[in-house]
């Protein structure tokens, strides 16, 4: 049986009062989603939530039928995250003074260590040996010398793809990959997330602004303030789900002038998701 993650009653409080609050989420090993939606909808704190960054309160968090829930402490939740979540972050994930090829030994060491594997030398020179190979299958193999600064945006993204999935996590997280990138490589790298996810059999979530790009992942999640909640048969066949919503504790007249705000400034007050998914 594949990876799989399901996740139930995720609720996370600001500091201004509004909750966040995801009904359920259900990704299938190997099948991408993406999570579209307007900025400030929360799409990154719930990533962040999801990725154990940030404390929220959750009903049901299984990962590979590993219940999430029993990290109780932040060393163990730490511990957890670093061994089976791979991060890629809009912006940064590599160490500056440190070449790609060491960015991904230091991954790869603080994951296994994480994992209670540090001492296993064979595991580390396959995983290593796999990260390369990923890394000339995205076209930066004769790069990995070079530092940070010396690549190019795309070259960036790619080595920073593949330092988040080169301890082979359970589940993938990337916030807003072509955030920087021109249409067409904005493309090429969706691309690339579909093949080496579908691949590697890793779950994995997408945060993005693109939706045409995201268009070629098996299920999409469009979060807006105009979308009723809504799980198509189609999704539901694709075996993944999101119902999520944002609660304001505000007053309904207060709630409603900031709900006209919102349509005009596209912040999100109260903004159910459309889940919509087609096999492609």
């Amino acid at each position: 049986m594949g990876l799989s993650l399901c996740l139930e009653g995720l609720c996370h409080t600001y500091s201004s009062g509004v909750v966040i609050e995801l009904t359920s989420l259900q990704l299938a090993g190997g099948k991408p989603a993406a999570l579209t939606g307007v900025s400030g909808s929360g799409k990154s704190t719930l990533l962040e939530c999801i990725g154990l960054l940030k404390p929220c309160q959750c009903e049901r968090y299984l990962l590979g039928g590993f219940d999430v829930q029993n990290l109780h402490s932040e060393r163990e939740r730490a511990l957890f995250r670093q061994g089976h979540i791979g991060f890629m972050p809009q912006s940064g994930g590599l160490i500056d003074f440190l070449s790609v090829r060491d960015n991904l030994r230091l991954q790869l060491e603080l994951a296994l260590k994480a994992r209670g594997e540090g001492g296993n030398k064979g595991q580390y020179r396959q995983l290593f040996e796999e990260a390369c190979a990923l890394a000339a299958d995205l076209g930066i193999g004769s790069l990995l010398s070079q530092y940070p600064h010396q690549l190019s945006i795309g070259q960036r993204q790619r080595a920073v793809f593949c330092r988040a999935l080169a301890a082979k996590p359970d589940l993938l997280l990337i916030d807003e990959p072509t955030a920087a990138l021109d249409p067409a490589n904005a493309h090429l790298l969706f691309a690339l997330i579909a093949q080496v996810c579908r691949k590697s059999g890793c779950c994995a979530l997408v945060i993005t602004h693109d939706e045409q790009s995201a268009a070629q992942f098996a299920t999409r999640c469009a979060l807006n303030g105009k979308l009723s909640q809504l799980r198509t048969q189609q999704a539901a066949a694709a075996g993944q789900s999101l119902n999520f919503n944002v609660f304001s504790p505000l007053p309904a007249a207060q709630r409603e002038q900031l709900h006209e705000i919102s349509e005009m400034t596209a912040a999100v007050t109260q903004c159910p998701v459309a889940v919509s998914g087609e096999d492609r």
